[in-house]
């Protein structure tokens, strides 16, 4: 038998119109490959294929590869897809593939080289993307060693196109991620536990993935039925996170800016004589890849060398917690430990009081104040204080990964708070595998000049995600019958645990008047510190729901620039907000320029 030097596993379900110029990119790199002694296979998965992909794949011109196997599942997946095809093959590399894309003519020559002087314990992806079609983007790529891969908490700073020994492959397999699950990129997720194995990434100079742009991708579906993160990954439990990224970490706390001493070449890579016969070569078999389309048309440059301070705030925060699991996770309020006497506060000592459980306590609001006492025995991050660099969003998901890394199993108690509605709100599906527990306060009036206004937070909340909720807790009666009136479902799931005194949270809502004045005047303190601060989060945290939206549905982005728009006007119509406006100002008109310019 022949020895394979690459397996290409190319994972094919409705790609027909496109397959033909994909099978011919890959084997004009496997003929490359060949005419330097190297073997290349192909190994075909049709996972639920339609008959046209299947026809023109038997149509095609295979014989530049040294062997053609084929095997048929009926998974719908493209994790289960890959992993059939990786059980086929025979190379000792692996090179990953999908049925609407192209390489560069010497790409599998250039990562076979490159894979057998690094060793098996390198991952190599593609130095650029070229992505073309309904629109051209460019995407650059530099070694694990040059970038914050840390930063994987927040942004895939890799590819799903990834070459590596086949070693890989047998100590680590693709995760399904159902439709249904909220998930979404498998390959994000394969390539956090790859590092989580101690693996590292090798971007390979010379070689571009081709990568189509098409609305009705599966990427594009899984954006807009997902919630846009990963299944959870062993890399952000908190020993293997310290563990995997101390040398890492090590130059964060020195203040190096490992950006600063890397190269990016952006759109000047169009004009190097070596990359504009890549994509001439490419353009023989697709029209589509065109060198002045790239130069003309680019709509976007992107690159993974990104902020670090995700990942300093993350290894902060795992310092903090330790490496036991936690069995309960309670988002506490700081108005609730503000006043002298609140059931959330009470819960949460309770719980602590418990020698056999572990309770991690998460603050909302606390901005580095004084913390809750009584509450002996549990562990308190106040995340205001340790991320005050980042934005509510990044705090928002350094809470939600904290939660998946060191919490799992854990019982998650909350009620409303700023805090409690964005994680809900942003991630809501994805806390279904958890049993959260919702405590319900009295409803709080507010605008007593207006005849009196139920304020929304409270049963906003409880309306808009009752089916993630296990139980719902009331601390009084009337409260606990108004809900049920309100709802009239999921009935069962309420209980009374009265507590006296109950205090309702502060009013976030009062009547104020219009100011007289026209965008840049003065506005007036009016609001307290306290609320002038919520204005300013519930702002912060809208212009973020904007970005992500923006990102998800290019169709909306027009409305979305509107209401962009209109919280910029809104800020002039708000006294109070005080030193904290040219702030927040800046920050919506940001987020109006860069949905526009999307």
């Amino acid at each position: 038998m022949q020895r394979i030097d690459v397996s290409v596993v190319l994972s094919l379900h409705r790609e027909g119109k496109f397959l033909a110029r994909t099978l011919s990119s890959l084997a004009v790199a496997a003929d490359y490959a060949r005419r330097r002694g190297k073997a290349v296979e192909l190994v075909a998965v049709f996972d639920r294929t339609d008959a046209v992909t299947r026809e023109i794949f038997e149509a095609a011109d295979l014989t530049a590869f040294s062997a053609v196997r084929q095997t048929n599942i009926m998974a719908g997946s493209l994790s289960l897809s890959r992993n059939a095809g990786i059980a086929e093959a025979t190379g000792e590399y692996i090179e990953t593939a999908d049925g609407d894309d192209l390489v560069s003519y010497s790409f599998i020559d250039r990562m076979c080289e490159e894979a057998a002087k690094l060793g098996d314990g390198a991952i190599l992806v593609p130095k650029y993307i070229f992505g073309f079609g309904y629109r051209y983007r460019l995407g650059e790529y530099f070694n694990q060693d040059q970038i914050h891969p840390e930063a994987m908490l927040k942004h895939h700073l890799y590819s799903s196109k990834i070459v590596a020994h086949r070693s890989l492959f047998e100590k680590l397999r693709f995760t399904h991620v159902p439709a249904s699950s909220g998930y979404a990129y498998e390959d994000w997720h394969f390539n956090c536990e790859a590092m989580a194995l101690g693996y590292r990434f090798h971007a390979v100079e010379g070689t571009v993935l081709f990568y189509r742009q098409r609305v009705e991708s599966l990427s594009y579906v899984s954006d807009r039925t997902s919630v846009r993160q990963p299944m959870p990954s062993t890399l952000f439990e908190p020993s293997t996170f310290q563990r995997v990224f101390a040398d890492n970490l090590g130059e964060l706390r020195e203040g190096m800016n490992l950006a600063t001493q890397t190269q990016i070449v952006g759109p000047k890579v169009f004009r190097d004589p070596a990359y504009e016969d890549l994509v001439a070569a490419a353009n023989q078999i697709d029209p589509s890849i065109h060198i002045e389309a790239f130069r003309q048309e680019l709509s976007d440059h992107y690159w993974n060398i990104v902020d670090p301070r995700i990942g300093r705030a993350y290894h902060s925060l795992c310092e903090q917690v330790g490496n036991r699991p936690f069995d309960h996770v309670i988002l506490l309020p700081s108005w609730s430990f503000r006043t002298t006497s609140d059931p959330m506060v009470s819960l949460s000592s309770d719980l602590a009081a418990d020698t056999t459980k572990h309770v991690l306590v998460v603050l909302d609001g606390a901005d580095g104040g004084p913390a809750p006492d009584g509450i002996a025995g549990a562990t308190i991050l106040d995340l205001d204080a340790l991320a005050s660099d980042l934005p509510p969003g990044d705090r928002d998901l350094l809470c939600f990964k904290l939660i998946q890394g060191a919490a799992p199993g854990a019982h998650l108690h909350m009620t409303s708070s700023p805090l409690a509605e964005r994680l809900l709100n942003r991630f809501g599906p994805l806390w279904q595998s958890y049993e959260v527990t919702y405590y319900r306060y009295p409803d709080v009036v507010s605008c007593e000049d207006a005849g009196g206004m139920t304020e929304p937070q409270g049963f906003n909340a409880l309306s808009d995600h009752i089916d993630i909720f296990r139980s719902v807790v009331a601390f009084d009666r009337n409260t606990a019958e108004s809900d049920q009136a309100r709802l009239g479902y999921q009935l069962g799931k309420w209980r009374i645990e009265p507590f006296e005194p109950i205090h309702p949270p502060p009013a976030r809502y009062q009547p104020q008047a219009l100011p007289a004045t026209e965008p840049g005047a003065t506005v007036p303190e009016q609001a307290s510190a306290e609320g002038r601060e919520r204005m300013i989060l519930d702002l912060q945290s809208e212009v973020e729901t904007l970005r992500l939206q923006a990102e998800q549905w290019e169709t909306m982005k027009a409305s979305r620039a509107y209401r962009a728009a209109e919280l910029y006007r809104a800020l002039y119509r708000m006294p109070g907000i005080g030193r904290g406006l040219e702030a927040v100002r800046r920050l919506v008109g940001a987020s109006v320029r860069w949905i526009r310019a999307r």
